[in-house]
This record gives structure tokens, sequence and C-alpha cells, in this order.
């Protein structure tokens, strides 16, 4: 893993996180295995600003592939309170 000076959060998480974050628990809460809308936490601002701070590479393997996604390092299955928090999101290739 690369050591990441974590930018601020974009303001589209901050504006959106706590919203985002309440409507996934109550899903959750009716279907234990539900994910969270990968669009919401995968936004393309997200996304920019993620790759802005890995110097657009994983996280994990410090690769620079044609595609990277944003992942929870922390996974939703294990805290889903934690989906769609800043310190928990990151850029990952396929592989990884």
């Amino acid at each position: 893993m690369i050591p990441l000076t974590r930018l601020p959060a974009p303001a589209i998480l901050r504006d959106h996180a706590a919203q985002w974050n309440e409507k996934y628990l109550e899903r959750r809460a009716e279907t234990p295995r539900a994910r969270p809308h990968a669009g919401q936490y995968g936004h393309e601002k997200i996304r920019d600003a993620l790759a802005a701070m890995s110097h657009h590479k994983c996280f994990y393997c410090e690769g620079r592939p044609p595609r990277l996604t944003v992942d929870h390092h922390v996974e939703v299955e294990e805290a889903p309170e934690h989906a769609f928090e800043w310190e928990n999101l990151y850029l990952a290739c396929d592989d990884c």
C-alpha cells in the first residue's frame, strides 16, 4: 500500500455522505447483503480527487492500469456505516 496524503473530501461527498449513508443503512436493514450505490461513492468528482491523491496509481499494488475503481479499504460487509466515509475510499485496480 502506498502512503497517501489525504486531500480534503470533495464537496459532493461532504454534502451528500450523511444522506447517502442513511438511505443505504435503511436499505441494508431490509436487505442485509445490499451494497452501497457505486454511482454515489464512485462519483466523478470523488474519483478525480482519489486519483490526484494517489497519483493515478492503485492504492494496493501501485500499478497504473488503464482502469481504476473506487474501493473501500474496510469492506462494507464488515462496516456498512463507513461506506461513504472519505477516509475509507481508495482507488484500486481490477487485480487487487
